[in-house]
Parts: C-alpha cells; sequence; structure tokens
C-alpha cells in the first residue's frame, strides 16, 4: 500500500514539476517512461524509457551535459525509443554524452533517424554490457566501430545487437577492422539480423573475437563471404549459435539447384567447414520460394574428413523438395551430428544413404514434407530410410499425408523414445514396434483411425509385451474413431482396458450411430455391445423372413411354372384342334418357300423328317407343309396360287441360299407372306452372301432366331432338333393367331 502511495506522489510531483509538454510516468516502481530527458529523476528508477525524447525539434545534440545527477548515475537500463520513423529527424551523439550512467548495464538505442555518434561517445560506461542499436538504419558502422575501439570504451561489453543497422544507406562490412574493434572486449554475441551486409570476413572475425559465443545474421543480405583456407576452424568451435536463417545465402547453398547424374567431389562441402563448427546452426528459409533444390542419380563419396562439430543443424523451409543423392560415407562421417531439422521443405524423396553419414543422429524432424510420395513410388527405399540411425531417439514424420508405414521401418532403431506421426492419413498401425524397447511415446494424433484391426492391436501389444511395466503413451486424440458398428467392439475394449491409452485425460471420442460424438469411457463398450446383440437380432430376423420370403417365392414360381405349362398344353391343344379340322389357315401347318435350285437340299433333308414331326407332334396323319409342286393347280396364274397356298398355312418358311435370294419369284413370295403377317422362320442353307438379301430378309435375318443348316462331310447337318423347330413353330402360331 505505501509503495503505491509513494508512486503516486512521486507521478504528481514530478508531472508537477514538468512543462506541459514534457511529461514522465511510472511504469511500475523500477521503471520510468519519459518524453524528454529530465535533467534528474526519483529516487528508485533504474530502467528509463525516453520514447521522443527530440519534442519537435528537427536537430538534437545528445552532449555531456546530459545524464550527470546523482541518481542518473544509479541507472542501469536506458532505452531511447523513436516510435516513429522520420527521415528528417537528426541526433549527434557527442563524445562522453553517456558518461554520468556509472551503473548502466543496458543501452538501448532503437532510433530510425539519421544518427551520428563521435568516437568518444561511450567513453564512460565501464559497466555497460548490453549495447542494443536495432532499427537504427541510418547509422554507419564504420563511425561505429570508431566509437568503441579503444581499451578504455566498452572494456566490459558483451552482447552487441545491431539488427536492420543502416539499412537504408551502404551495406555494412564486417571486416578486420571491426573485428579489432571489439577483439579487446567480452563479445559472447553479435546480433545483424536484417542488416545489409555486404561482406563478412570469417578469418577476422573468428580470429579477434575468441570469446564469441552466438551469431545471428538472420534476415541478412549477405553478398561475399571471405574465407581464408588457412583459417584455424577450431576456433569456431567456442561458438554456440550462428543463425543464418531467412538469408539468402547463394555462396553456401545455390539458391536454385536442379541436377541430374551428377557425381559430387569431397571438396564439394569444403565451406560447410566453416559454418558447421557453432554446436547449433540455423540455415533456415535460406532458400527464397522461386530456388529450389532437386537432385536427380547424384553421387557423393566422402574421401576426406568431416571437420564439423556442430551437434544440431536447422535446414528448415529451404525448398529442398529431391535428394537422389547416394552419399558414400564408409570412412569418413560427420559424428557430431545429433538433431537435424529439415522440416517445411515440401520434400518428396530423401535417398537413406544420406543418413548413414550420420551414424550417431539422435533427433530427426522431418515434418511438414511431402514424404507420402516417396512412400507410394519408392516403398522400398522409403523403408530403409531410418536403418543405418541405431542411435535415434525421436523421429518426427507429422504432416507428410502418410497412408501405411512399412513394416520393418523401424526395426534398426531400437533406442526410439519418441515417434511423432500425427496429421498424416494412417489408418492402421502396420509397422513393427515390438523392438522398439525404449518407446515412450508414439504419437497418432490427427490421423484417419476408425477401427484398429486385430493386426494393429496385437502390434501395439507388442510393447507391452517388450517391455514389461514399463510405460508407454499411445496418443490417438483427434481421430475419426467410430463406435457405431460391432467391428468396433474388440477395439473399444482394449482402449478401455489397456494403460497404454490415457481415455480419461485424452479426451478420446468417438462417432456414434447418431453421427454424434461422445467421450469414450466404459459405458462405451456397453453401448457396442448392444450394437452387436441389435446386429444378431437383425440378422436372425431378416434370416428367418429372408427364408420364409424365398419359400413363398419358391411355391409362386412352382405355381406359375404349373400354370404356364398347362396354359401353354390348352393353347397346343387348341391349334392340334384346328389342324385337325383343316380349315381355313389351319389346313397346313406351314407352307414351304424355296428356290428350284434347292430342290435335292429339301428333298433329301428336310421336307420328310419335317413332315414326320409334325405329324408325330399333332397326331395328324395327312401332310402338313404345304409346297407349291404339291399344290399349285396347273393352268392358273402363279401369284394367284401361291396366294391360296399361304392363306391355307398357319405360318411360312424360306429355305435361304444364295439361289434364293437371287431369284425374283422367291422375293415375291417372301414379300406376300410378310404383307399377309405369317410367322416366318428362316432356314438357312450352308454359307450365305447377305449382299443378295432384299431388305425384308436381312431385316428378318438379322433380328429372329434362325435355324441352321451346316454343310460337314459331304452332307448338311441340322444344327438343332425337329423337335425344337416344330415346338417353336407351334408357339409362333399360337402367338399369330391368339389362341
Amino acid at each position: 500500500m505505501n509503495d503505491h502511495i509513494y508512486l503516486l506522489i512521486t507521478i504528481i510531483w514530478w508531472s508537477g514539476i514538468s512543462a506541459l509538454k514534457q511529461q514522465c510516468t511510472a511504469v511500475d516502481k523500477h521503471s520510468l517512461t519519459c518524453n524528454y530527458i529530465p535533467k534528474d529523476i526519483p529516487n528508485g528508477f533504474t530502467t528509463i524509457s525516453l520514447i521522443d525524447f527530440m519534442g519537435e525539434n528537427r536537430i538534437f545534440e545528445l552532449n555531456n551535459s546530459y545524464f550527470t545527477s546523482k541518481k542518473w548515475g544509479q541507472v542501469n537500463t536506458i532505452k531511447l525509443l523513436q516510435s516513429r520513423y522520420e527521415p528528417n529527424f537528426n541526433v549527434n551523439f557527442k563524445d562522453k554524452c553517456f558518461h554520468g550512467l556509472k551503473s548502466l548495464r543496458e543501452l538501448h538505442i532503437n532510433l530510425p533517424l539519421h544518427i551520428d555518434v563521435e568516437s568518444d561517445v561511450f567513453v564512460g560506461l565501464d559497466n555497460l554490457k548490453f549495447l542494443d542499436l536495432s532499427d537504427c538504419v541510418h547509422l554507419n558502422l564504420s563511425k561505429l566501430v570508431a566509437s568503441f575501439t579503444g581499451s578504455n570504451k566498452l572494456p566490459n561489453l558483451e552482447i552487441l545487437k545491431a539488427s536492420k543497422l543502416n539499412i537504408y544507406n551502404e551495406g555494412i562490412k564486417i571486416d578486420t577492422k571491426f573485428a579489432e574493434g571489439l577483439g579487446d572486449k567480452r563479445i559472447t554475441s553479435l546480433d545483424f539480423s536484417g542488416a545489409s551486409v555486404t561482406q563478412v570476413n570469417t578469418t577476422a572475425g573468428f580470429q579477434f573475437l575468441e570469446k564469441l559465443r552466438n551469431v545471428n545474421l538472420s534476415y541478412c543480405k549477405i553478398s561475399d563471404i571471405i574465407i581464408d583456407s588457412k583459417t584455424d576452424v577450431r576456433k569456431l568451435e567456442s561458438i554456440g549459435i550462428l543463425d543464418l536463417s531467412h538469408a539468402p545465402i547463394s555462396w553456401l547453398i545455390p539458391s536454385k539447384k536442379i541436377v541430374s547424374k551428377t557425381w559430387f567431389h569431397s571438396d564439394f562441402p569444403m565451406k560447410w567447414n566453416y559454418f558447421l563448427f557453432p554446436k547449433i546452426v540455423n540455415s533456415s528459409f535460406c532458400i527464397r520460394d522461386q530456388g529450389l533444390i532437386w537432385i536427380v542419380n547424384g553421387t557423393y563419396k566422402a574421401d576426406s574428413p568431416f571437420l564439423w562439430k556442430s551437434e544440431e543443424f536447422i535446414v528448415k523451409n529451404n525448398n529442398v523438395k529431391y535428394l537422389d543423392l547416394k552419399m558414400e560415407c564408409f570412412i569418413h562421417k560427420a559424428f557430431t551430428i545429433k538433431h537435424i531439422n529439415a522440416a517445411g521443405n515440401q520434400m518428396e524423396f530423401l535417398h537413406p544413404s544420406i543418413f548413414g553419414c550420420f551414424p550417431n543422429l539422435e533427433k530427426l524432424d522431418l515434418s511438414n514434407n511431402k514424404l507420402h510420395k516417396m512412400a507410394k513410388e519408392n516403398h522400398l527405399l522409403f523403408q530403409q530410410l531410418f536403418q543405418s540411425l541405431s542411435r535415434l531417439k525421436i523421429i518426427n514424420l507429422s504432416f507428410n499425408r502418410l497412408k501405411v508405414i512399412p513394416e520393418k521401418m523401424f526395426t534398426e532403431n531400437r533406442g526410439l523414445e519418441l515417434i511423432d506421426f500425427s496429421h498424416n492419413e494412417l489408418e492402421q498401425v502396420t509397422f513393427t514396434l515390438k523392438y522398439l524397447y525404449k518407446l515412450k511415446v508414439l504419437n497418432l494424433q490427427y490421423n484417419r483411425i476408425k477401427i484398429l484391426n486385430s493386426l494393429s492391436i496385437n502390434n501395439l501389444n507388442s510393447i507391452l509385451n517388450t517391455l514389461g511395466n514399463t510405460t508407454w503413451t499411445l496418443d490417438l486424440g483427434n481421430n475419426p474413431i467410430s463406435c457405431s458398428k460391432c467391428e468396433a467392439k474388440q477395439f473399444i475394449y482394449w482402449l478401455t482396458h489397456t494403460n497404454s491409452v490415457s481415455i480419461s485425460t485424452t479426451n478420446l471420442a468417438c462417432t456414434t450411430l447418431k453421427n454424434t460424438r461422445r467421450k469414450i469411457d466404459k459405458r462405451t463398450l456397453n453401448d457396442v455391445n448392444n450394437i452387436c446383440k441389435r446386429r444378431v437380432m437383425i440378422i436372425s430376423t431378416t434370416l428367418s423372413v429372408g427364408f420364409t420370403i424365398i419359400i413363398v417365392l419358391i411355391v409362386i414360381l412352382v405355381v406359375y411354372k404349373r400354370r404356364k405349362r398347362a396354359t401353354k398344353r390348352m393353347k397346343r391343344g387348341e391349334l392340334v384342334n384346328r389342324l385337325q379340322e383343316g380349315q381355313g389357315q389351319n389346313e397346313f401347318v406351314a407352307f414351304l418357300s424355296y428356290s428350284s435350285e434347292d430342290k435335292d437340299f429339301v428333298d433329301n433333308f428336310l421336307i420328310d423328317d419335317f413332315n414326320e414331326t409334325l405329324q408325330h407332334m399333332t397326331g395328324i396323319d395327312r401332310n402338313l407343309i404345304c409346297t407349291g409342286d404339291l399344290y399349285l393347280r396347273p393352268g392358273f396364274r402363279i401369284l394367284d396360287e401361291i396366294a391360296l397356298c399361304m392363306e391355307r398355312a398357319s405360318a411360312f418358311i424360306v429355305v435361304v441360299s444364295d439361289n434364293y435370294n437371287s431369284s425374283r419369284y422367291c422375293h415375291n413370295e417372301l414379300d406376300m407372306a410378310y404383307r399377309l403377317q405369317k410367322p416366318i422362320v428362316l432356314f438357312i442353307k450352308g454359307m450365305v452372301d447377305e449382299s443378295l438379301m432384299t431388305p425384308v430378309m436381312k431385316s428378318l435375318f438379322k433380328s429372329n432366331v434362325r435355324v441352321l443348316w451346316a454343310f460337314e462331310s459331304q452332307q448338311y447337318t441340322l444344327k438343332t432338333t425337329w423337335d425344337n423347330v416344330c415346338s417353336s413353330l407351334f408357339d409362333l402360331i399360337i402367338q399369330n393367331q391368339n389362341i
């Protein structure tokens, strides 16, 4: 309570002695924000933020008349800030302008203005450890270097942050002069992120800055890198982090590389020796969207030692799409690399031999790629992808649209502790797990798992059998698990009884019969059991009803067929009665029309057997086939006589041959029968030329079933039976006469 009262009194007092437009505001009891530079400050404030302190002055000179009071000498953090970009404003930092800040440890100059500094500007800041010059977009680096060159200037400086330094003017050079200026300091961290760097001299940097631990060159537009081959790369071992992310480093990784059938020699990664010494190297987003690395049928042979000392290599989002690069690292390997992050590259292929060069790799992140293409098109190589990584502990393959994982994918990775297959399209656990003695987490979230089959369940149970009492976790959250089918019974039972899945903490849910989502618990198994019972009842009922329906249908079919046969017999009897009476069109069963050239064929193979079968089926002894030779009256007109004979017959039989088709008289007989609407049956004698047929003949030939006579062994053979011919003829007559 007393602190709040003191703070309120301080604010009122300080505001009262200030001009109307000049004011200070307490953020808390240690932090004060002002819009000008006061000559003095209240007691207890150690962090001062000076925002827009220039007021309306376009040119501001900060000299040694500021920060002179005893209370300023107790401040440990000062922030000089500008809320907006003012390209026409100028700030001149004069010599020893900060000399009164004896306790200052952090100085933040974040001014997007024109800045000029004199060479002794930082004299007196003996305790300063952190100098932040971010957003000083018009500050010249050469003048800045002069301001901290000398043993009496910033002797304890550890962190220099110069993000976006001088980006609106000429680019900056991190060269020998720069390194020598900081050489007698305690520099552990350099940040030039977002700056336009025309040149980086690694030889100078690592020669003079031996205490350097972290280097941030992210978002830099680095034009040139100077590497002296005589540089002792072991001096880089002290660097912990080298951040090159979002920097288009074409000198290190080509911005566009599409090669095929290429042999890379051992000097291919030479420059990498100088950039893979820091423990962590981040080169993410270095290849722009228009860039591409696509290597097909390439080979690299490591015939010289890897000088790398890095443990973690981050190459995220670099558009490395296709790496069909066979790496032969039989003798020389990169033993220090333990973590590779190649996520977000949209990678479609990665040759398994690449990982053979990193035998001690423990953590591998290949998430957010397109390895589903490799799994589909190069199944065997995809299965072998991690077989050389015997020390692998963590593998991340999320967001790869994987549908099926090969059975032997992890048989050689017995040290695996975490497998992340989340956000894929898996439906079953098809990969072998029984050799993963140390597995702690299997993440299968956001896949397409509805019901795990017995093979998948046995696969998961094999881990329990292997690990004994050791606990491990299977995460099945956000899968479309189904509890609406009886087939889910085994899976739901397993889910509710296994110790590997915590259904209470993961909030597993399943889809019910009503297509709603409900939490999986012990009651879910009862619901599925009820579905199974209902299914058995439905099946039994369905079988009973179905059997009854089948019996009824059989009975109906039998009755129908019997009635149909009885009706057929009755109609056949009626026809026979009409033939026995022999009146009108029922005097003859059929009129036989043939060419005189085919008379021998008719006499030898047709007429007798045909007539005999008709007599047998009807019980009538007289001739039932009418032919022109026997029944045409001599001396009368031929067409009239043929018409009379046709009217005396119930059907019309045509012996079709090339002779018949060539005869005009035969054509007349067929046309007459067609006009009389007589049932017409074609007897085809051997091979017939269709081109000789009349339109009526051709239509009948293509649409109706024909009686075929084949010429075999010097004689004609009927391809059906006379009983079938006569029976069909009777049915046609009954249909035609509506009996």
